[in-house]
C-alpha cells in the first residue's frame, strides 16, 4: 500500500498536529514504518511526550485498518490526495509554518497558480456583495484563482464571480465529500466541473466541526499571494485569516 495512505491515517490522530507529525515523518522517514511502533518505539525518537506517544499508539491500535479504509473512501468518493512532498503539491503552502501534510481533493490542482484570497463577512450590505463578485470574476478573468471557504455570505459570492470569469477554489473544514453549507453542495459542484478545486486537509466523511475553521483558514491565506477582505465583522474567521497571511508575509487587502 502506498505510503501516504498511513500518513493520512496517522494524521486522523487528532492530539497531534502536523508540526510534531512532520517531525516524526522526518526522523521516521516511512509513516508505514511509524505505523507499526508500540509507543515505547514512539517514545525512543524523542519526538514526542509520553502521553502523545501513549495517543498516537491506542489510535493506531483501535483503528488497525484505517490506511485502507481511507484508500477505499477517497476511490469510492472519487478523492485525490497529495501529501507535501509531492509535486503537485501547492508551491506556496508548503511555504508556511504548519502546512498540512496531506490534502485531499476534488478538481484539478494546480501547483503554481496565481492566487487571491477573497473572505468576508456573512452578513455582508448589498455594496460588499457587488464588490465581492467583481473583484472575483476580474481576477478570475486575469488568469488569477480565488481562494475562498465557500461559507455563507461573501465567500459564497467570490466563488460565484470567480466562476464567471475563470477558475475557483473552495477550502473546506469538513471532508471534500461534505457540502458545508448544505446550500452551497451545486456551488461546489460546478467548482469542480469548471476546473477549480475543493480541498480540505480532513478525510472523506470528517464533519464540520468548529475547530476545524481556524485551521482551515490557514491554508485559505497558505495558499494565496494576498488575502482580500471584504467587510469583516470585528471577531471573525475572516480577519483570523488575515492574521496567518501577515504572520507568513502575505498582502491583505480590505474592502
Amino acid at each position: 500500500m502506498d505510503d501516504r495512505w498511513y500518513l493520512a491515517a496517522l494524521l486522523q490522530c487528532r492530539q497531534i498536529g502536523s508540526v510534531r507529525m512532520r517531525r516524526l515523518c522526518a526522523a521516521v522517514h516511512e509513516a508505514q514504518e511509524i505505523w507499526a511502533m508500540s509507543a515505547a518505539a514512539l517514545r525512543a525518537t524523542g519526538i514526542l511526550s509520553d502521553a502523545l506517544a501513549d495517543d498516537l499508539a491506542r489510535h493506531i491500535q483501535v483503528h488497525p485498518n484505517l490506511p485502507e479504509r481511507i484508500e477505499a473512501d477517497c476511490a469510492r468518493q472519487d478523492v485525490a490526495v497529495v501529501t507535501i512532498d509531492e509535486a503537485l503539491y501547492p508551491i506556496v503552502l508548503r511555504e508556511i509554518f504548519d502546512p498540512p501534510l496531506v490534502l485531499y481533493y476534488r478538481g484539478m490542482l494546480v501547483s503554481d497558480a496565481r492566487r487571491i484570497g477573497i473572505v468576508g463577512a456573512r452578513k455582508f450590505t448589498a455594496y460588499g456583495e457587488a464588490a465581492a463578485m467583481e473583484f472575483a470574476e476580474r481576477l478570475a478573468a486575469a488568469g488569477v484563482t480565488v481562494v475562498s471557504g465557500a461559507a455563507r455570505g461573501i465567500d459564497t459570492r467570490a466563488h460565484r464571480g470567480a466562476l464567471r470569469g475563470g477558475r475557483t477554489v473552495a477550502v473546506l473544514g469538513c471532508g471534500v465529500d461534505i457540502a458545508y453549507p448544505s446550500e452551497n453542495h451545486r456551488l461546489l459542484a460546478q467548482i469542480v466541473e469548471m476546473g477549480g478545486a475543493v480541498i480540505s486537509e480532513y478525510a472523506p466523511g470528517t464533519q464540520p466541526l468548529p475547530v476545524f475553521f481556524p485551521a482551515r483558514n490557514r491554508i485559505i491565506s497558505g495558499l494565496s499571494e494576498g488575502t482580500l477582505v471584504i467587510e469583516a465583522a470585528q471577531r471573525s474567521g475572516s480577519l483570523i485569516t488575515a492574521e496567518m497571511a501577515l504572520s507568513e508575509g502575505r498582502d491583505v487587502y480590505a474592502i
